[in-house]
């Protein structure tokens, strides 16, 4: 498991991630949702992500639909991240196969 704080420092990373989960606030100013689109360009695939975030406005959720990014709000229970985990753990297995 790798932990960044930045699009950048993730895309320094030298292995593709299987998930990419991204609060929407990010330091500087920056955005999640962007965070996201960076790293799917950098590494040239799609990877799923999911977006955490206090803001339940229409428009945070807009944004992540329209770059396919899974959205929870904080507090972020336990069983919905193991649960959006191992979705995509099946998704590898079975591409795997």
């Amino acid at each position: 498991m790798h932990v960044a704080r930045s699009a950048e420092a993730a895309g320094a990373v030298n292995v593709v991630p299987d998930v990419i989960i991204a609060d929407y606030h990010l330091d500087n100013g920056g955005s999640g949702v962007q965070a996201v689109v960076t790293l799917r360009e950098h590494y040239q695939r799609h990877i799923p992500a999911l977006l955490l975030t206090a803001d339940r406005t229409q428009d945070v959720r807009d944004l992540a639909e329209e770059e396919d990014i899974m959205v929870q709000h904080k507090p972020l229970k336990p069983a919905l991240l193991r649960a959006f985990l191992n979705q995509i753990a099946l998704f590898h297995k079975a591409a795997a196969e």
